[in-house]
């Protein structure tokens, strides 16, 4: 515009002057007219998902409340791994052979004792209810886990930790495997040292061969105010992809201690 002046005479230079900041005021009073329009539809406008910007907010922090969740679990599993095979290395060991061996004996005294297969099951799962009882306090002084704040916690800490101490053999309990009560869950074995050397004749399929798991369960239960109730619905024994236990909570029992007097 300086070098335009200087070429120009006077009036014409005013005028094209005046025609240009025209032309510029105009032009920078719609960008700003623009800007502010785009602006306020951005600050105004909710996102899609959501009906207000308040619910939006809300959903922000229920994602970061639930991702939370997620990690505090996930650290609980893993610390419940941990003291199972740090309990592990406090047992004494027996040989796993010998020890298949001499169950696998019981159950053949019992099936010659008794008059069918049912009561079988019923000794089987009696004889597992005693030492589930006796079992509680050992694995309360070497395993070194606190008090479990549920049902839920309780399973987990069976899986993660009591049968890796005794038996060497991790568990799981799906999440997708519970009820919607929290009371009823599956309980996986991908192996079952008891049923080693073990393949069951013709006319047994009524047998629950490892029946005695399923009494030390409630037996453990109820020494800690869980009265359950367990059985095998799956076994690799009689051909299953896996083996399958269900843990049915059927009362919470009351404890005869308070929990302050606890150190």
């Amino acid at each position: 515009v300086c070098l335009y002046h200087l070429s120009c005479p006077l009036s014409i230079s005013i005028l094209v002057s005046a025609f240009l900041c025209s032309i510029s005021f105009s032009y920078f009073r719609l960008l700003s007219l623009l800007y502010f329009f785009f602006f306020f539809l951005m600050i105004r406008r909710p996102p899609r998902s959501t009906l207000s910007s308040s619910s939006a907010a809300s959903d922000v922090y229920k994602r970061q409340y639930q991702r939370r969740v997620r990690g505090s679990a996930i650290s609980a599993m893993s610390n419940k791994v941990k003291q199972g095979e740090a309990a592990f290395k406090k047992m004494g060991k027996v040989n796993s052979e010998l020890f298949s061996l001499t169950y696998g004996a019981i159950v053949c005294q019992l099936v010659h004792n008794c008059e069918n297969l049912t009561q079988v099951n019923e000794q089987l799962e009696q004889m597992g209810y005693n030492i589930g009882q006796r079992i509680v306090d050992e694995f309360l002084a070497k395993s070194g886990v606190n008090r479990c704040l549920d049902f839920k916690d309780a399973c987990d800490t069976l899986a993660k930790v009591a049968l890796p101490m005794f038996l060497n053999l991790p568990g799981d309990v799906p999440a997708g495997s519970w009820n919607h009560n929290q009371t009823e869950c599956s309980l996986l074995l991908g192996e079952n040292p008891m049923t080693d050397f073990v393949e069951l004749p013709e006319g047994s399929t009524e047998l629950q061969y490892s029946n005695l798991l399923c009494g030390v369960i409630r037996g453990a239960f109820e020494m800690v105010s869980y009265k359950v109730e367990c059985e095998f619905v799956r076994e690799m024994l009689k051909g299953e992809s896996e083996n399958e236990m269900r843990i049915k909570l059927i009362e919470k029992l009351k404890s005869d201690y308070a929990p302050e007097d606890d150190d």
